[in-house]
């Protein structure tokens, strides 16, 4: 009598079954929710970092604004100075002449 033999046939179908039923595994509502879960915490992590990048930018504005500042009113102190030298230069030739006369 010869030993028993393997039915080949339903070891495939066996494993066509298994492979079935582990394509239905993302069906299930936790693997779906993780998925989806993981999706919207990568779709916020974007929204943070393009505020950062936003943030950043408006930071590098604000530095061009306090040099365009900073230049400014050093021009401002340059022309009060210009401006009190005229003066002064003027009050003195007036009092020359107010002493001279």
């Amino acid at each position: 009598m010869a030993a028993p033999q393997p039915n080949f046939a339903r070891i495939v179908e066996g494993f066509t079954t298994v492979a079935q039923e582990i394509s239905l595994i993302p069906n299930v509502p936790s693997i779906d929710n993780g998925r989806a879960l993981i999706e919207s915490i990568n779709a916020l992590k974007q929204q943070m970092h393009n505020q950062q990048q936003h943030i950043n930018q408006q930071f590098e504005n604000l530095r061009t604004d306090m040099g365009t500042l900073r230049t400014d009113v050093h021009s401002l102190r340059t022309d009060v100075h210009s401006f009190r030298t005229d003066v002064n230069s003027r009050f003195e030739r007036l009092d020359l002449r107010m002493s001279a006369e």
